[in-house]
């Protein structure tokens, strides 16, 4: 799940922005990076998925009223792109370009660094 915590007089306000099913929209969350340019939170999970339960994918969150919307960018273990992300995507805001790495596949299994253009 992605969650939003906010200070409050001595203690926090909890709220639940987007809870993941696992097909298809991934499963294990393993972070997420903000974007002030757009208000979107871009993020990865290291599961689920339309590959599997180990592909995982990157992912867009948007506003959408009291909602927020999930966009797949990405679904891992189609091929050589590896699988099973296992940190959050850094954003390049400059090009927009999301960057970061898996635990798994790609040419000799290992894992890959990934660039995932707008």
């Amino acid at each position: 799940m992605v969650f939003q915590l906010v200070p409050a007089r001595k203690k926090w306000s909890f709220t639940i922005l987007y809870s993941f099913s696992g097909t298809p929209d991934g499963a294990e969350p393993v972070g997420i990076n903000y974007d002030a340019a757009n208000g979107a939170l871009y993020g990865a999970t290291a599961g689920g998925g339309t590959v599997g339960t180990a592909g995982g994918t990157l992912f867009k969150l948007v506003k959408n009223g009291s909602a927020w919307t999930e966009t797949i960018l990405h679904n891992f273990g189609e091929g050589g792109d590896g699988f099973s992300p296992n940190a959050r995507p850094l954003i390049d805001r400059t090009t927009g370009v999301l960057y970061g790495t898996t635990l798994y596949g790609g040419a000799n299994g290992g894992g890959v660094v990934y660039a995932v253009q707008p």
